[in-house]
């Protein structure tokens, strides 16, 4: 953990295999103990201020469950929940019950989960040191030796097949460029096709950064 954090931040993206008529996805989240999220204010724009757009999926948050926004993205079929680990976890158990009471079964219905947890600080005394002692790399260019100063790591050589598409697990470290030997931000990406999975990933994620720690430490 980070004296910049209090707890981990979570995303997990629920992928579905057909679309769902956001009515019924606003029910299930609200059986779900969340509360509708308000509707975003209309924004007049008077000549001659220029109005940027970007370009995207739509992205509209349905409701809301403490730290937790529930946003749909229509063009993906997607639910995604993102907030601290421990609210994620919690609605995680409270959606799979309403999704069940409203006879949609998540492991039928669902296509499958992406877990991520976005680049957060993790503070690590010596992590640059600690990172090239332990893999020994070096490399000449122009006339300059370079060594490793972040990695990445997964558990297969690409993403992309049906094997390995829906067991991907990616890990990265980038020094924070400001504090280099003292902090780090983490990133992981985890996909998963069985619910109960998902729950138990989110709910070792403490467990998962502290093994990514242990590796550069050498423990």
């Amino acid at each position: 953990m980070s004296t910049l954090l209090k707890e981990y931040e979570v995303w997990v993206a629920m992928f579905f295999w057909l679309n769902f008529p956001v009515q019924a996805l606003k029910t299930i989240l609200r059986d779900a103990g969340f509360a509708e999220a308000p509707s975003p204010p209309t924004i007049q724009v008077p000549p001659p201020a220029v109005l940027e757009i970007s370009v995207g999926p739509p992205r509209q948050t349905l409701a809301v469950y403490k730290s937790v926004k529930a946003d749909w993205v229509p063009d993906k079929f997607m639910l995604g929940l993102g907030g601290t680990a421990t609210d994620v976890l919690e609605v995680l158990e409270r959606l799979r019950d309403s999704f069940e009471r409203h006879k949609y079964p998540l492991d039928q219905v669902c296509h499958y989960y992406e877990i991520t947890l976005p680049p957060q600080p993790v503070d690590l005394d010596g992590f640059v040191e600690k990172l090239r002692q332990r893999l020994g790399i070096e490399v000449s260019l122009g006339g300059e030796k370079l060594r490793p100063f972040s990695i990445s790591l997964s558990n297969f050589d690409m993403p992309v097949t049906r094997e390995k598409f829906y067991k991907w697990l990616y890990v990265s470290l980038n020094p924070d460029a400001n504090s280099p030997n003292r902090r780090v931000f983490i990133q992981v990406v985890k996909r998963e096709t069985r619910f109960n999975n998902v729950v138990e990933f989110v709910r070792s994620i403490n467990k998962v950064i502290n093994e990514v720690i242990g590796f550069i430490e050498g423990a």
